[in-house]
């Protein structure tokens, strides 16, 4: 009882902040259903937890996975339970970051203590993280991340065998998921760089330190994947690095944001904060460059750690989840902002900056909502085309008397992802049925084991672009003998 009141500030804080996440992303507190989904009910929980998640460095995953099927827990309720538990962990890390920045408020204002609560809000559930909601296994990435923001506060508090103690906690965030211990570096370095007044010397040890943990915990799941469980999408091949690749994502990644906000808005964001800190810090000329300079330092962290993959020639593409750190970036431009006017203690400067603070962290629930419910509904339309698909079948098979039994599918990556009027965000709101899950999806929904078939490119020629005429042919399927053939970019 004692600690419990020692913390009633931060319990209340937990409540407020989980509350309002429950609302935000309520839309997925019904059963909705990922690519990836769709792949474990065709596989089950055994093969896909030994398949994918040990073989891509995630034995915690696997573990929850392997005792969902022990308990025969249904995928259903593994989605919600998961998905509760993963605003948990989430609320959590914005109670510990909010701890972290807001003994740097130097005027005590309770204005500016808002500002740190809603921007901790805002780089936690930043708009690049919000596959850590989203998947199955959401919980445990959403783990990873309470565990980095645990291990940057030990640090920053100076704890006794501090760097031990983050070193433990980082490597087992990193097994839960590697994209996850991003919010690492970024919450120490925005620390150490903007909110201290640390010598050179001082900062480079610091990022010295902070890249050694960083990098020996991305190089344990490489090992893990590569010489325990004998390979998997985690790779380091600098034979396949393609300069014109890594332009191309850095385009999408800090200009386009990957497509979840609107294009030139975080980069603005960040051009804007470096013109109002040459305005608002009061230094001098040289101080000024310095300060501005260790910001655009965080930024840059931020997008390497982002491009990494790229980089360093994974072959991968890059997804939100994977970009975490380029998306705290808005948050951490205005705290930066905080930490000034702080300083400054000008009445109308803390008002300015409440009134922005305010409608970035309104915008950003927006966002949320909006993606989640537009997720929900791409699960309608994939389930009702599915529909049409089954009635087609069920037709073709009453009318010939032959059981369709087989399944083969193409679908195009540059062509018809996502239904009309939904945001072009990546996994989240793109369409099952023009993916690499497009099989598991129609299955999933017509509820009937089929076996998997092979499309060669003739065949589709032969069937989608010539005429079908002496075919049975419903757009987008045609059905030959007890084969049904899906078109996913029809």
């Amino acid at each position: 009882m004692k600690k419990l009141k020692e913390h009633k500030k931060d319990v209340i804080l937990f409540i407020i902040v989980f509350l309002i996440s429950i609302v935000m992303c309520g839309a997925f507190l019904q059963p909705h259903y990922t690519h990836d989904t769709y792949k474990i009910v065709r596989d089950g929980y055994e093969f896909y937890s030994y398949d994918k998640f040990l073989k891509e460095s995630r034995p915690f995953t696997a573990t929850i996975t392997l005792l969902a099927d022990k308990i025969n827990l249904s995928i259903e309720s593994y989605m919600i339970i998961s998905f509760v538990l993963a605003l948990i962990f989430l609320s959590a890390s914005v109670v510990v970051m909010y701890k972290i920045f807001s003994k740097k408020n130097e005027n005590n204002s309770k204005l500016i203590n808002i500002c740190i609560i809603l921007l901790s809000f805002v780089t936690i559930f930043n708009y690049l993280a919000i596959e850590h909601i989203y998947f199955l296994e959401c919980c445990i990435l959403a783990l990873g991340i309470l565990l980095s923001v645990f291990a940057a506060k030990i640090i920053i508090d100076k704890e006794k065998y501090a760097y031990v103690k983050s070193i433990i906690l980082i490597i087992i965030a990193v097994f839960c998921y590697q994209g996850s211990i991003a919010i690492f570096p970024m919450i120490l370095l925005t620390y150490k760089l903007l909110f201290e007044k640390n010598n050179l010397k001082d900062n480079f040890i610091e990022i010295v330190k902070l890249a050694l943990i960083y990098g020996m915990a991305m190089l344990l799941t490489i090992i893990f994947a590569k010489f325990l469980m004998g390979g998997s999408r985690i790779t380091v091949n600098y034979t396949q690095i393609d300069i014109l690749n890594i332009f191309h994502w850095f385009k999408e990644l800090v200009i386009n944001s990957l497509g979840v906000i609107p294009p030139y808005v975080n980069i603005s964001i960040i051009a804007l904060t470096c013109i109002c800190l040459l305005i608002l810090y009061k230094a001098n000329a040289k101080e000024k460059i310095i300060y501005i300079f260790k910001y655009l330092l965080v930024t840059l962290t931020a997008i390497a750690i982002s491009l990494a993959p790229v980089i360093l020639g994974s072959g991968l593409d890059l997804t939100p989840r994977m970009c975490i750190s380029y998306g705290t970036t808005i948050g951490i431009s205005l705290l930066a902002l905080v930490y000034v006017t702080s300083k400054n203690n000008r009445k109308y400067q803390v008002i300015t900056l409440f009134i922005i603070t305010i409608c970035v962290f309104a915008l950003n629930v927006a966002l949320y909502v909006v993606l989640t419910n537009q997720h929900i509904l791409t699960n309608k339309m994939d389930a009702e085309r599915c529909q049409d698909i089954k009635q087609a079948v069920e037709e073709y098979e009453a009318s010939t008397g032959i059981k369709v039994t087989k399944l083969a599918a193409v679908w195009r990556g540059d062509l018809d992802l996502y239904y009309p009027n939904m945001m072009h965000a990546g996994a989240i709101t793109q369409k099952a049925l023009n993916s690499w899950a497009s099989r598991e999806a129609i299955t999933f929904y017509l509820d009937r084991e089929m076996r998997f078939m092979p499309f060669s490119i003739e065949q589709y020629v032969n069937f989608f672009v010539y005429e079908k005429s002496e075919k049975y042919t419903t757009e987008p399927i045609v059905i030959e003998g007890d084969i049904l053939y899906y078109n996913g970019s029809s």
